[in-house]
């Protein structure tokens, strides 16, 4: 849980860090 949490911060604070990370993130949630 602590994972997803910091990686939804990173994400946050680089929006351009890793598009695909993004989408992953949202298709994670969808799981």
């Amino acid at each position: 849980m602590d994972l997803i949490k910091g990686k939804k911060i990173l994400i946050s604070l680089g929006g351009t860090y890793e598009p695909i990370d993004s989408v992953r993130g949202i298709t994670n949630k969808s799981s």
